[in-house]
């Protein structure tokens, strides 16, 4: 029960955050201003720092576990604040059934989500509220979208499909007859039926982008006030009832949970984390990428009357993706992955944001291994030392990645090393993603002669269309060993370096979004 709630904690944390900036005009037609940059601080960027805590953590005794803490004095701890926000949103088990609609959860948010409201909270109570702030950019966000996620059929089956899933989810896993309401079915209302003040439709690739640049400026303020919320060091006692509304534990034990610095560190990582994704998503366009996801879907079959209906009269049916198809698409849309103006800034801020991610990452692996089993905290020492190798190799391979310290290694294949330099991509990023595109592709003919059944028959060859060559200059500022072919202008061996880096301990996340230029 504890696992299924970090990952509710974690999933919330990391789907973005509050307060973002909107234009509305008075027809309400798609009109968005622009959100700038917001510099965040991030915790423990300075090397010194940084060390001086780590070497603190490991010269630290491991604690004593301390008694077991019966409920009432796990209720006495709670501060009174934060009794009256869980009363709020889920009620009291009798009379008073908590938040029951999108429109009172709205005004929740709404009211959590001023500053000098949310000051005053203790910190137990900041905790919650900062949850709920989480969602206040999303309100309406699917119905806002409708016209733009419904304009390519693939789009939308994918998220109409991905919400029927959701919503049958809530009911089955979620039931409200012990909570008189179901209290995820009211946030799921909130994110897809509209609600006063949800802005302007969102009916284009501009207008997509200038939401999630509000989004991504919204998450640095609310990075900050949970930064600072950590930094107080203070434990804080969490109350599962509060994500399930309906549950009548068997243990209390697996109600009511304490957040110490490590799993705090921890969310805070997966916190830097998803502001780095944000940032790096925001430094470049997306014009024209609803016009290349609908020209991608054709390949499948969808979106194209004329392309479905020659995948089902063809012997080999519909062609499919290949890398040449795909790359031939995206070139037709030079805007799309076009550096921003503040597009280098941006991408300055997503190398730190992962930095301190990887190093709150640490910092938590570190205290965890440190605490006392048999205690109410949430994270389980004796897991932490159970994978120490793995978890200890992988800790060391991202920070040289990030850092460019020193060579990786494969653990399948032994002797194979490659150096990576995401500090020197990110902060000399691409003045267009295209730049990391193939360049060469296999072209051999589509098709082979075959004998079957006794007649002759053709066979597809499924290395067509795959790439075999790409830019030499692009990719040496992310792998500076890499080699080269035709006098410096191409390389051969992008393959070869996201298979080590796949096979890496830890390194592999970086390895997975290569797959797209690849394959």
């Amino acid at each position: 029960m504890k696992k299924i709630s970090i990952t509710i904690a974690l999933l919330t944390l990391t789907f973005s955050m509050s307060l973002y900036a909107k234009k509305i005009t008075p027809d309400q037609s798609e009109s968005f201003d622009l959100a700038p940059v917001v510099d965040v601080e991030a915790p423990y960027l300075d090397d010194k720092a940084y060390e001086a805590s780590i070497k603190e953590v490991k010269q630290s005794q491991r604690q004593v576990a301390a008694a077991e803490t019966d409920v009432p004095a796990i209720e006495n701890k709670f501060e009174s604040d934060f009794k009256l926000i869980r009363e709020e949103l889920i009620g009291n088990g009798s009379a008073k059934k908590g938040i029951t609609t999108p429109k009172e959860l709205d005004q929740a948010i709404d009211k959590y989500s001023n500053l000098k409201v949310y000051s005053a909270l203790s910190h137990q109570a900041r905790f919650v509220a900062l949850q709920l702030r989480l969602l206040k950019p999303y309100k309406s966000f699917f119905f806002r979208a409708r016209g733009y996620l419904g304009a390519v059929s693939a789009t939308r089956t994918i998220v109409v499909s991905m919400l029927r899933a959701q919503i049958a989810g809530i009911e089955s896993f979620f039931p409200s007859e012990g909570a008189h309401v179901n209290h995820w079915e009211v946030v799921f209302k909130y994110l897809t039926e509209p609600l006063e003040g949800m802005g302007p439709p969102i009916n284009s690739d501009e207008g997509l982008y200038a939401f999630i640049t509000q989004v991504t400026n919204a998450s640095s303020y609310i990075y900050a006030d949970f930064a600072n919320l950590v930094a107080e060091k203070k434990p804080i006692w969490w109350d599962n009832k509060l994500y399930f509304s309906f549950a009548n534990f068997v243990s209390e034990q697996d109600r009511y949970v304490m957040l110490g610095l490590p799993e705090q560190h921890a969310l805070l990582a997966a916190a830097s984390w998803n502001l780095s994704v944000l940032y790096s998503t925001t430094a470049y366009s997306l014009n024209g990428l609803q016009d290349s996801v609908k020209s991608i879907g054709q390949l499948f079959g969808v979106d194209s009357l004329s392309s479905t209906l020659k995948a089902i009269t063809s012997n080999m049916g519909a062609d499919g993706m290949s890398s040449a198809t795909r790359i031939a698409i995206l070139n037709k849309h030079p805007k799309l992955f076009a550096l921003m103006p503040d597009g280098k800034k941006r991408m300055a801020v997503a190398y730190k944001m992962l930095l301190s991610s990887a190093r709150l990452t640490k910092i938590s692996y570190e205290e965890t291994k440190r605490m006392p089993e048999g205690q109410e905290n949430l994270f389980d020492p004796r897991v932490a030392n159970a994978f120490a190798r793995v978890t200890g190799a992988s800790l060391s391979n991202i920070d040289q990645v990030l850092g460019e310290k020193d060579a990786v290694s494969s653990a399948l294949v032994n002797g194979e090393r490659i150096r990576v330099s995401l500090n020197h991509f990110y902060n000399n990023p691409p003045q267009h993603l295209s730049e990391l595109y193939p360049i060469k592709w296999n072209r051999a003919p589509a098709t082979s002669a075959v004998q079957a059944w006794g007649k002759q028959d053709q066979v597809r060859n499924y290395k067509r269309g795959m790439a075999t060559a790409w830019n030499y200059n692009a990719y040496k500022k992310i792998f500076p060993d890499i080699a080269s072919n035709d006098a410096g202008k191409t390389t051969t061996e992008v393959p070869k370096y996201a298979r080590i880096l796949s096979q890496t301990w830890g390194a592999a996340v970086f390895a997975f979004p290569m797959a797209a230029i690849i394959f």
